[in-house]
């Protein structure tokens, strides 16, 4: 934790990128491509990243909901919708799984180092991710769901800002 490179981020075009991405972790985790659903609006967003440290925030929170959704609904499904708001041109990635979400009490340490909720977890995958997405100016958060579901959002850096070299 204590060796993390400094961010290199890149301008990276989300819709190519993350179909790349997600081919690779279907490969790798032995799971159909269709089973995860990718709606990127506008099509044409882009990002800046460091494109190995966004790798590694992705493939976490993606393992993370297969798993959740798996052990909920018995199926190993997740969607991801990119998306701007009307009054912010900034992308943001949402991660949705059909798990049971999290609950209100573990909401406030999910983030926290060794905080975790499974007996073989090490508590590290939120808490890496949370700091790699800082380091590139960008913020993940947990956002609970009216039905006790949740989503993990990423929200990219404000390509406006201005940012020391």
């Amino acid at each position: 934790i204590g060796r993390r490179r400094q961010a290199l981020p890149e301008k990276i075009p989300l819709k190519p990128w993350l179909e790349n991405f997600l081919d690779e972790f279907c490969r790798n985790q032995n799971i159909a491509r269709e089973n995860i659903s990718l709606n990127i609006t506008p099509e044409d967003l882009t990002t800046e990243f460091d494109n190995s440290q966004l790798h590694q925030v992705l493939w976490n929170l993606c393992h993370n909901g297969i798993r959740h959704s798996e052990a909920h609904s018995g199926s190993a499904t997740l969607k991801l919708v990119v998306q701007t708001s009307e009054n912010n041109p900034t992308p943001h990635l949402d991660i949705i799984d059909q798990g049971p979400g999290v609950s209100s009490d573990d909401q406030e340490h999910i983030f926290e180092p060794f905080f975790t909720t499974e007996s073989e977890g090490t508590g590290l995958g939120l808490y890496i991710a949370k700091e790699l997405c800082e380091y590139n100016h960008a913020y993940l958060r947990y956002v609970p769901g009216d039905n006790g579901s949740g989503r993990f959002r990423l929200s990219f850096s404000d390509p406006r800002r201005r940012r020391d070299r």
